[in-house]
């Protein structure tokens, strides 16, 4: 799109610079496309395609910081924007409101970002916020054209970071539950093995202890049962 009269000529050069940074893109050559973008945004900061497509980059050179970043820009930008005509405007009426909201749900940048963003929280397993920006980048999707291939895109990445959380909290609970049986081990060798091999007594005061002096310890029964009551799941494993 050609730059309009009304126009400075700081957003003029940053359109171009934007087009410079396409091309670079499209060639593979994601080094100059930032330097492109970047002065983009240093003419114009308050564009958030630049810093969406800025973001792009660096998915590619998987910099997720970078991407992180630039795409809480774009966002904050998009919010922004919002607010101000809302709230600048004394007559702004329903049918404004809908007009906002049919531009916000078709913007691209705006799902590219929230889309990246979700990406870049999964490669820090921020599994939870991850997701909400998936399927935020998912909902305005599908508000913009339903049947487009970022949709199907976004709909695989929201399934597969879902697993991976199952996946993440199941290994962890996996992993509780080890701990739990080799604590329970290595106090049975306690009790057992040092009355059977080296003889009748108390391994600790060295006085004599025989099995049907030993009572149960309700501090570890109520250590297991608090586990319990807090993990349903360990009461079936397979």
């Amino acid at each position: 799109m050609a730059p309009s009269a009304a126009e400075s000529p700081s957003a003029i050069q940053a359109e171009r610079l934007r087009r410079d940074g396409n091309i670079y893109f499209k060639k593979d050559r994601f080094g100059a496309a930032i330097d492109a973008y970047t002065e983009a945004i240093t003419l114009c900061p308050n564009v958030p395609v630049y810093w969406t497509n800025r973001a792009l980059c660096h998915r590619k050179r998987n910099d997720w910081t970078k991407v992180e970043e630039d795409c809480r820009r774009a966002i904050q930008l998009d919010h922004s924007s919002f607010k101000v005509r809302v709230l600048d405007s004394p007559k702004f009426c329903k049918s404004d409101f809908n007009k906002l909201y049919e531009e916000a749900t078709t913007r691209k940048p705006l799902i590219e970002a929230h889309y990246m963003l979700g990406l870049a929280l999964q490669q820090r397993h921020e599994y939870a916020d991850g997701i909400k920006e998936l399927e935020r980048a998912l909902d305005l999707g599908r508000g913009a054209n339903p049947q487009s291939y970022i949709v199907e895109e976004i709909w695989q990445e929201v399934a597969k970071a879902k697993y991976q959380e199952w996946e993440h909290e199941s290994n962890k609970r996996s992993w509780e539950l080890q701990t739990l049986n080799f604590d329970f081990r290595h106090l049975s060798l306690i009790s057992f093995s040092s009355t059977s091999q080296v003889g009748e007594f108390d391994p600790i005061t060295r006085e004599p202890l025989h099995l049907y002096q030993l009572i149960p310890n309700l501090a570890i029964k109520e250590a297991v049962q608090a586990f319990l009551d807090k993990h349903g799941w360990a009461y079936k494993m397979d």
